[in-house]
C-alpha cells in the first residue's frame, strides 16, 4: 500500500470561483454571489441558444459555526498523549479529502491554495492560558488568545500544511486520483500539519482554527468581515483572539526520538568474561573439603562466547557422592532404625538413583559439581518463595482426584473381599448350585457372542429358566426338608436340568404352553375320573391315568387316587405315588366336599366342546362344603374354565437347543469375576487419563501437575546477578551478545522438580515424587526439556533444547522503555559485493524475550554461535513499528549541506521563523522527487518519516 498525497481538492461550484489565491493580498471578492454561465439549449426546432447570467451564492469562512466531531479520524500525538517525539509535527486528520478547502473563497493558484483553517500549537500555561473553553459552555466556541505572532506559523504558508492522502496499492495518475476519492472514498483523507518545531519536556495545547479574518469575526462576533484578509499577521495587535474548531493537549518528552536513540546504541563487550569465582573449598561438610576449589568459575544462565566451564574433577567429588545419597538408614543404640538426612540427591528419584556414584553421567554431575548444586539450589528456592501458589495451581489442575482416589481404595477393599467371597462360597458349588446363586444376576452377566447375557442365553435353550433359578434351588437345597422328602439323595437336585438339557426326558408342559399335569384340564378331568373310580371300588387306590402326565422323576410311578364318600359326593381325596416324592403314602393333599347338582350337564361335554360362551352357559352349580359352610364356587369355576380355554399363543414350534449347563456355569463364574466387575463398574464412573493410568487400574492415580511459565523470571527476582554476572559493569546504551548455559539451565529445572516434588509429598498430593512439572526456562510458549525420568544419557546440558546454546543479544538502553513498541529480530546475510547485507525479506523472531533491569532486556534466538557469525551470517535488527504516517524532520543533522536524500532532511537544513518551519523553495528535488516549498504535497512527502530501521551483523557482537 503506497501514500499519495495531493495539494488541493476543490469540489462543487467552488472550484469554479474567479478570484485566484496570490497569497495574504489577494484581491477581495467583489460580491458574495458568483455569476456563472449556464447554457441552456432549446430544442433543435427552435435553432437557438440561450446562456443567461444566473446568481449563485457561495459560503464562505463566515458561514461556519463549528465543527462536527465526528469528521476528527485522528489527531497525532492523541489527546492526553505524554513524551511526544519532538521530531515530529502535530497533526489532525479528517475523513473529507475537501474539508480543508470547501470554505475557501478563492480559486487555486496552481498547486497553493489557503485553507479555510489551519492547525497551531502552543504551550499551555494554565487552565485558561492560552486556551479559554468557557465560552463553549455558553454556546459558543472556545477562545485561543495568542500572546505574540511567533506563536502562529505564518499566515502566508498556510497552503503547504494542508494536503489530501489517497492510498492505493501502487502510483495513481493525476486523472485517477479524484476518481478514487470519489469512487472509493474510504481510501481518501484531508490533514492538517503544525510546522513548530516542539520543546521537550513540554505541555501544548493544539487548535484548530480559521485562517480568514471572516471566519475570526463570524465566530467572536466582531463586525462582519467580507474580504479574504488573513485571521493573523506578523502587523496583527497581539494578544490576538482566535475561535477554536477543536482543540487537544499533550506533553512532549526528552529531545530525543527513535533514530537519535538507535544511534547510541554501541557493540560493548560481554560483562564476566572470565566467570565469577565461586569459594568452594569448604562447603560445611569435611568430606566435600578441596582446599584447591577456592576460585572455581561460575557462569550464570548466560555466558560469554569466550567463556568455558570446566567441569570440576577435584577431590569433593567423592564426598559429594557419598553425602548426595537417598534410602541410608542409621540403626540406633534401641535396635530401630531412623533416616539419615544428608544433602539432596537432585533428579535421583525421578532417574530411580539412590546415590550419585551409580547415577546417570548428567546426575552425576549435577550432584558432584559444587557450581550446579548452586543451580539447583537456586531452582529449589524459586519453588520454596512461591510454594503456595504453586500448590494452588497444583491441586487446582487435578480436580476432583483425592475424591477419586478414595472410591478407588475402596474399590480395591471391595475387589479383595469379593475374591474371598467367590472363593468360599460360590467357587466350591456344582454348575447347577452355582447357577441357582447366580440366577438374579443372570440379566446382568455379559458374556462373548451373539447373546449378550447369560438370560438371553438360557432363553434360547431347551432348559427352563425355573430349573436354574434362586428358588429351585433354595427348595431342593441338600440336606432341605424338600430335598429329604422328595429325592433319592443329595445329588439329584442337579440332575433334572442336566436331564432336560442332555434330552433325556422334557419339562412337564402342555402343547398350548402351560404346565401339563394336574393342572391342565385333561389333568382335572382325569383325577375327577380316578376319583369317582376310587369311590367304587371302596377307596382303593387308582392311578391317575392323563395324557401327557409323566413321572416326576425318570423311574417312578406315576400318581394314584385315593377317595372316600360318594360317586355324588366326594369327602376326602389322597392323591400319591409309589416312591413317596408327593409325601407320606397316607398323606392327604386334598380334602372337602365337591357337590354337583343332579341332571349337571358338565360331565356330558367333552374338552374339546368348551369355549368361553359354552362355559358361560353351562347349568348347574358349584358348592364347596368347608367346616359345615356351604360355599358357591360355580362362578369361580367358570371364570376359570374361560380363562383356561381363551385363546392363547402357542408354544414355539421345534426343539431348541442344548444349554451346556457346564459350560455356562464356567461363563457364569467367569463373568463375576471381581478382578473385572469391580474395576469396570468403578472406572465408568472415574475418567483417568491414559498418561496417569497405573498397572493396577485400581491404583491410587499419580498425578504431576504442569506449570508453562519458564522460570527465568523467577530467576531474576530472586537473584538477577546468577542469570548474567556481571551485569552492572556494562555501560548504558550497550549491546552484546551472549550464549545460554544449557547446563546451569538444566541444573536449575533439576532443582525446582526435585524440591517441587518434596513439596507435593509433603502436602498429601498423590505424587510418586517422579514427575517433571517444569519444563520451561526461558520460553513460555514450547517445552526446553524432556521429563526427567526419560533421561539417562547425555551430560548435564545437553537435553535442553537440543544441546545448542542459543545466541542471546542483551541491550541496556532506554531505548525500550521510549519506544516500547520496538522490533528486535533477526535476518539473513546475503552476499554484497566484498560484503554482506541484510536480507529484510526473512525475520527471524527470537524466541524468548526478558527483562532483567529496568532499563536491560534480552532477545533469545534459535540458532547457534558459528550459524551467526559464519559467513553469510546473521544480522540483529532494531526496527521503529510501522504505524499511521507521521510527519518532521530529523533532530541533528548528519549532513552539512542540504541533502538530496529526503531522510537526512533535519531542521537544521530548512529556514525558521521563530519555532515555526518555513515553506520557502530550497536546494533541488529528493530522492523520492519531491521539492521542498512547491506544494503542499512535496511539503508532505517532504516531511514524511519512514519507520527507522538499524542493521548489526551478530559478529560484530559475538566477536572478540
Amino acid at each position: 500500500m503506497s501514500l499519495q498525497f495531493v495539494s488541493v481538492v476543490r469540489e462543487g461550484m467552488a472550484a469554479g470561483l474567479p478570484v485566484k489565491d496570490t497569497g495574504v493580498g489577494s484581491p477581495a471578492l467583489a460580491t458574495t454571489t458568483m455569476a456563472t454561465a449556464l447554457e441552456v439549449r432549446a430544442a433543435a426546432t427552435l435553432g437557438t441558444q440561450l446562456a443567461p447570467d444566473v446568481p449563485v451564492q457561495v459560503l464562505g469562512p463566515a458561514d461556519v459555526a463549528g465543527l462536527d466531531p465526528r469528521l476528527v479520524l485522528r489527531t497525532d500525538p492523541p489527546d492526553g498523549a505524554q513524551r511526544f517525539d519532538t521530531s515530529q509535527f502535530a497533526q489532525i486528520e479528517f475523513d473529507l479529502p475537501g474539508l480543508p478547502w470547501t470554505f475557501t473563497p478563492l480559486a487555486r493558484s496552481g498547486d497553493k491554495l489557503r485553507p479555510w483553517l489551519a492547525l497551531v500549537v502552543l504551550e499551555r500555561k494554565s487552565e485558561t492560558d492560552p486556551l479559554d473553553t468557557g465560552r463553549a459552555v455558553r454556546g459558543g466556541l472556545p477562545v485561543l488568545t495568542v500572546a505574540s505572532a511567533k506563536d502562529l506559523p505564518p499566515a502566508e504558508e498556510t497552503w503547504a500544511w494542508a494536503h489530501a492522502q489517497v492510498a492505493a496499492d501502487g502510483a495513481l495518475a493525476p486523472a485517477d486520483v479524484a476518481a478514487r476519492m470519489a469512487g472509493q472514498p474510504q481510501t481518501a483523507l484531508s490533514r492538517l500539519l503544525c510546522p513548530r518545531k516542539l520543546k521537550p519536556g513540554t505541555h501544548y495545547v493544539a487548535c484548530v482554527v480559521p485562517t480568514f479574518n471572516a471566519g475570526r469575526a463570524a465566530a467572536l462576533g466582531l463586525t462582519p468581515d467580507t474580504s479574504v484578509a488573513p485571521a493573523w499577521t506578523a502587523a496583527s495587535t497581539f494578544p490576538l483572539e482566535l475561535p477554536v474548531y477543536h482543540h487537544w493537549t499533550f506533553f512532549t518528552g526528552d529531545a530525543d526520538n527513535f533514530e537519535r536513540a538507535v544511534r547510541r546504541l554501541r557493540r560493548v563487550p560481554a560483562p564476566a568474561q572470565a566467570g565469577r569465582l565461586v569459594d568452594a573449598s569448604k562447603p560445611g561438610r569435611p568430606a566435600v573439603e578441596d582446599p584447591n576449589a577456592a576460585a572455581l568459575p561460575l557462569a550464570g544462565a548466560l555466558r560469554p562466547r569466550q567463556l568455558t566451564i570446566a567441569p570440576y574433577t577435584g577431590p569433593a567429588v567423592q564426598g559429594f557422592e557419598q553425602l548426595a545419597s537417598a534410602g541410608a538408614v542409621v540403626t540406633a543404640p534401641s535396635g530401630r532404625q531412623y533416616p539419615v538426612i544428608d544433602l539432596p540427591l537432585y533428579a535421583g528419584k525421578h532417574v530411580g538413583a539412590t546415590n550419585a556414584a551409580t547415577a546417570p553421567p548428567w546426575v552425576h554431575e549435577l550432584n558432584t559439581d559444587p557450581r550446579h548444586r548452586v543451580a539447583a539450589a537456586l531452582g529449589a528456592r524459586i519453588v520454596r518463595a512461591n510454594q503456595e501458589a504453586l500448590m494452588t495451581a497444583a491441586w487446582e489442575q487435578v480436580g476432583d482426584i483425592e475424591e477419586a482416589n478414595r472410591l478407588l481404595r475402596r474399590a480395591r477393599l471391595a475387589r479383595e473381599a469379593s475374591k474371598r467371597i467367590v472363593a468360599r462360597h460360590i467357587e466350591p458349588l456344582d454348575d447347577v448350585r452355582r447357577l441357582g446363586v447366580l440366577a438374579p444376576a443372570f440379566a446382568r452377566l455379559a458374556l462373548d457372542g451373539p447373546r449378550r447375557t447369560v438370560a438371553g442365553l438360557i432363553a434360547d435353550s431347551r432348559v427352563p429358566a425355573l430349573s436354574l433359578g434362586a428358588s429351585y434351588t433354595a427348595l431342593l437345597r441338600p440336606g432341605g426338608r424338600i430335598a429329604r422328602k422328595l429325592l433319592p439323595g443329595p445329588a439329584d437336585a442337579a440332575k433334572v436340568p442336566g436331564g432336560i438339557d442332555a434330552g433325556q426326558f422334557e419339562s412337564d408342559r402342555g402343547i398350548d404352553a402351560r404346565p401339563g399335569g394336574l393342572v391342565t384340564l385333561d389333568g382335572v378331568l382325569a383325577v375327577v375320573t380316578a376319583t369317582r373310580d376310587s369311590i367304587r371300588t371302596g377307596g382303593v387306590r387308582v392311578p391317575v391315568v392323563a395324557p401327557g402326565l409323566t413321572p416326576t422323576i425318570p423311574g417312578t410311578v406315576r400318581v394314584g387316587i385315593r377317595a372316600e364318600g360318594t360317586v355324588r359326593e366326594v369327602t376326602r381325596i389322597r392323591v400319591t405315588d409309589g416312591a413317596g416324592l408327593l409325601g407320606p403314602p397316607r398323606s392327604t393333599t386334598l380334602q372337602g366336599t365337591f357337590a354337583l347338582p343332579p341332571g349337571t350337564a358338565l360331565k356330558r361335554i367333552e374338552p374339546g366342546g368348551l369355549t368361553p360362551d359354552v362355559v358361560r352357559d353351562l347349568p348347574g352349580t358349584l358348592t364347596l362344603d368347608v367346616s359345615g359352610t356351604a360355599i358357591d364356587v360355580t362362578a369361580a369355576h367358570k371364570l376359570a374354565l374361560q380363562d383356561l380355554f381363551s385363546d392363547v399363543e402357542p408354544a414355539p414350534g421345534g426343539s431348541k437347543a442344548a444349554l451346556g449347563v457346564a459350560q455356562v456355569a464356567g461363563q457364569a463364574f467367569a463373568a463375576i469375576d471381581p478382578e473385572t466387575t469391580i474395576v469396570n463398574a468403578v472406572l465408568a464412573g472415574i475418567a483417568v487419563p491414559s498418561a496417569l493410568a497405573a498397572d493396577d487400574p485400581l491404583d491410587d492415580v499419580l498425578a504431576a501437575p504442569r506449570f508453562p511459565a519458564p522460570l527465568a523470571p523467577d530467576l531474576i527476582r530472586l537473584s538477577p546477578d546468577m542469570l548474567l554476572p556481571g551485569l552492572e559493569e556494562v555501560e548504558p546504551d550497550g549491546v552484546f551478545a551472549v550464549l545460554t548455559n544449557d547446563a546451569f539451565v538444566q541444573a536449575v529445572l533439576a532443582g525446582a522438580n526435585h524440591e517441587m516434588m518434596r513439596e507435593l509429598r509433603w502436602r498429601g498430593f498423590p505424587t510418586d515424587e517422579r514427575g517433571t512439572v517444569f519444563h520451561r526456562f526461558w520460553r513460555d510458549d514450547a517445552d526446553e526439556i524432556d521429563d526427567l525420568h526419560k533421561i539417562r544419557t547425555g551430560a548435564l546440558g545437553a537435553a535442553i533444547s537440543g544441546g545448542i546454546n542459543d545466541v542471546v543479544v542483551v541491550v541496556r538502553s532506554e531505548l525500550l522503555n521510549r519506544f516500547p513498541g520496538t522490533q528486535v529480530f533477526a535476518v539473513p546475510a546475503v552476499a554484497a559485493g566484498a560484503g554482506t547485507q541484510p536480507d529484510f525479506a526473512k525475520p527471524e523472531l527470537p524466541l524468548f524475550r526478558g527483562v532483567i533491569a529496568a532499563d536491560v532486556a534480552f532477545f533469545g534466538f534459535g540458532f547457534s554461535a558459528a550459524t551467526a557469525m559464519q559467513s553469510p551470517g546473521r544480522f540483529l535488527v532494531f526496527q521503529q513499528p510501522a504505524g499511521a504516517p507521521a510527519f518532521g524532520l530529523d533532530l541533528d543533522a548528519r549532513i552539512t549541506a542540504f541533502p538530496a536524500a529526503v531522510d537526512d532532511l533535519a531542521f537544521s537544513h530548512v529556514t525558521m521563523s521563530g519555532d515555526h518551519v518555513r515553506a520557502e523553495v530550497l536546494g533541488p528535488a529528493f530522492d523520492n522527487g519531491a521539492t521542498w516549498g512547491a506544494s503542499a504535497a512535496d511539503q508532505a512527502a517532504s516531511t514524511l518519516q519512514q519507520p527507522v530501521r538499524a542493521a548489526v551483523h551478530f559478529r560484530d557482537l559475538l566477536g572478540p
